[in-house]
């Protein structure tokens, strides 16, 4: 006996955890050196209940009852709280208290361990702030942020596409986008997600969701698989993004830039017309100046004038429809000069008038 509870002890304080034994009445009367190194106490300070003394305040109620209610229906009792080390600082610990039973299945001792769990702690608080800080930028930013599983099954979405599509998270989870997703996109989106799955490769696709408004969205996909260090895939996350003003900037530009050839052409055909028609309207405003030309003649001439004057303005105001597509033109003066000087010249010689031109240089 005495041996096996040599072993015992050696084994109690070769462990990192704090281990104690109790009466069947609660009352502590063994701790392993481990438990003393830690709360900086001696042996006549923690005998029964002394134990109180390091644990926080604020939790020695919820403490004592839970430890006391054990002791009362001989149930095994897990429980975290902190215990203040001789610095001072409290620490968090996983307390395990098991009855030991005698052959007829009495309680006679307690044992119990006081494990550290600090380290622990810090990851799962890390690894929330690390996951609060992912949900704020995914809600900071102007996209879709959603992850999926290894199997593509989706466990997260930015409240902000979710908005879109009038879904809630939980309507979102494994598959819930199929809902608003587009038949005619899906036969080809589909089997293409299925194959980056397989082959772990980058997915971008370009589809349309239903939004909450009732019209198809068209959404730009972007995702990437998540490895640990083995490189095994542990999930998968990316954006969407709504490119509906994009497209229609595209369809705005396409119609401008119809319109503007459409102008451009307009412009040209108005000058075309414009160069000759300056050209009839001079002959017709000297054939009425002449006075030898008849009544008749003149009326049928001022008709004339009246429907030059139109095709005048539908020119002028094609040329304004599209003024700043249109490209400036060149116009040969010499040329126009010369046009209504050989009209001057037929209308005197027609009166007998002898007429010497300069150059026009």
């Amino acid at each position: 006996l005495r041996e096996s509870e040599s072993h015992f002890r050696t084994l109690a304080d070769a462990i990192p955890q704090l281990c104690w034994m109790a009466n069947v009445d609660g009352g502590i009367f063994w701790y392993n050196e481990r438990w003393y190194q830690y709360t900086g106490t001696t042996p006549e300070q923690m005998e029964g209940w002394g134990w109180q003394s390091v644990l926080d305040p604020q939790v020695l109620p919820e403490v004592l009852e839970r430890w006391k209610s054990s002791i009362a229906t001989g149930e095994p009792l897990d429980m975290v709280y902190p215990l203040r080390g001789a610095d001072g600082v409290l620490r968090p610990f996983l307390t395990r208290v098991m009855p030991v039973e005698d052959s007829s299945g009495r309680v006679v001792r307690w044992f119990g361990t006081n494990t550290d769990i600090s380290e622990q702690k810090a990851v799962e608080e890390a690894l929330r702030n690390s996951e609060r800080l992912y949900r704020a930028i995914g809600e900071a930013i102007p996209y879709g942020v959603w992850v999926c599983d290894p199997d593509g099954r989706n466990t997260y979405t930015s409240e902000s596409f979710l908005k879109l599509v009038g879904m809630t998270q939980q309507e979102a989870r494994e598959h819930g986008f199929s809902k608003v997703l587009h038949r005619e996109d899906a036969r080809r989106t589909v089997p293409a997600w299925k194959q980056c799955l397989r082959t772990g490769g980058i997915w971008d696709a370009e589809y349309r969701f239903r939004g909450v408004d009732g019209k198809w969205h068209p959404i730009l996909s972007r995702g990437v698989p998540v490895r640990d260090d083995c490189g095994q895939i542990v999930c998968w996350t990316g954006l969407n993004l709504d490119i509906s003003q994009l497209k229609e900037a595209e369809q705005a530009l396409v119609r401008s830039e119809k319109l503007a050839s459409v102008g451009r052409m307009a412009s040209t055909i108005a000058h075309e017309i414009n160069n000759p028609l300056e050209t009839i309207g001079n002959v017709v405003y000297l054939a009425m100046t002449d006075p030898g030309m008849p009544a008749s003649a003149k009326a049928h001439l001022e008709i004339a004038v009246q429907e030059l004057e139109r095709i005048n303005h539908i020119t002028r105001q094609t040329l304004a429809f599209h003024r700043e597509t249109t490209t400036p033109t060149l116009i040969d003066l010499r040329q126009r000069v010369d046009t209504i000087l050989k009209l001057f010249e037929a209308r005197l010689r027609s009166r007998g008038i002898t007429v010497k031109r300069r150059s026009c240089e």
